[in-house]
């Protein structure tokens, strides 16, 4: 959904680097919201957006990847898309009986 929404307002290449970068920041939410307890959860989650944000923004490695760099608009679209997606698994996670308490060890 980032990617389309991203397509209106620039490059296909940079609506392809948006859709990744919500994608991915997606997937750090849910494990943020699996693992909100454990510190290193929260930790690793963090060093892994940062290192995102630097992949998709170096000069030089986001080429090496294929990615654009992002202005604040490409941004504030990937952000809303992994918003949306870190929701929807605060959301399932209270309606399905046991959640992610069925998944932890």
């Amino acid at each position: 959904m980032a990617g389309a929404a991203a397509s209106l307002t620039g490059t296909p290449a940079r609506a392809r680097t948006v859709a990744l970068a919500s994608l991915i920041g997606g997937q750090l939410g849910q494990t943020l919201v699996a693992g909100r307890t454990s510190w290193l959860t929260v930790a690793s989650t963090a060093l892994s957006g940062v290192a995102l944000v630097a992949l998709i923004e170096a000069p030089g490695v986001n080429v090496f990847f294929d990615c654009r760099p992002l202005g604040p608009v490409g941004w504030a679209i990937a952000l809303s898309g992994s918003a949306v997606a870190t929701g929807t698994a605060l959301v399932a996670d209270r309606l399905v009986p046991g959640g992610t308490e069925d998944v932890r060890p």
